[in-house]
């Protein structure tokens, strides 16, 4: 199925458990053509779900620095 991605899918592109997402699932907008099939998500709707549970950090400005540079070097 173009654009859509398996469970197993939108895990490994977000480097999160399956079993979390799983949690998530009836807030997340997702297929299943029958009642234990495959799941299937559009990435852009897992974006979404994650945008909303964003927070923002704040108080020691060299944490939030030092969480960038992970950051940055977990997505090189």
């Amino acid at each position: 199925m173009e654009g859509y991605l398996s469970l197993n899918g939108v895990a490994q592109k977000a480097n999160m458990s399956i079993k979390h997402i799983r949690m998530h699932l009836e807030e997340i907008p997702h297929y299943r053509f029958s009642k234990h099939g495959k799941i299937w998500l559009r990435w852009n709707d897992f974006a979404v779900w994650m945008e909303r549970r964003r927070t923002e950090l704040k108080g020691d400005d060299s944490l939030i620095e030092i969480l960038r540079d992970l950051t940055n070097k977990a997505r090189q």
